[in-house]
């Protein structure tokens, strides 16, 4: 009987391991000033990071960044210049991707929550 104890108490802390260590590091951060875009990246765990900023109509990649050996990472995107139209932030790090849409129109920068 006790050993039965043991084993149903054993069995009801395998979920609680199990979710403990499924969470995911990557943080990604998004400020949107005027027309300027501030990317904050934390978690990176040393790991080689790409950052790419593409046009999501004609596929033209407009900003490349490839980060190694840091933790964080942080920039500033002036989208003053870019015609109007849907671009899309992509951040990989391993076998993670993180996307955000950004709305570029008359003047205005909006962006989506974090994919």
């Amino acid at each position: 009987m006790k050993s039965l104890f043991v084993f149903l108490v054993l069995c009801t802390c395998v979920p609680a391991l199990v979710t403990a260590t499924s969470s995911d590091p990557l943080l990604t951060h998004t400020t949107i000033t005027d027309q300027y875009i501030g990317l904050t990246l934390a978690n990176l765990e040393q790991e080689r990071t790409v950052v790419t900023i593409t046009n999501l109509v004609t596929e033209e990649e407009v900003y490349r960044e490839m980060i190694k050996r840091h933790n964080g990472f942080a920039a500033q995107f002036d989208c003053a210049a870019l015609p109007d139209g849907r671009y899309v932030i992509t951040v990989v790090k391993g076998e993670i991707t993180r996307r955000q849409i950004i709305l570029k129109q008359a003047g205005t920068v909006l962006c989506s929550d974090w994919s």
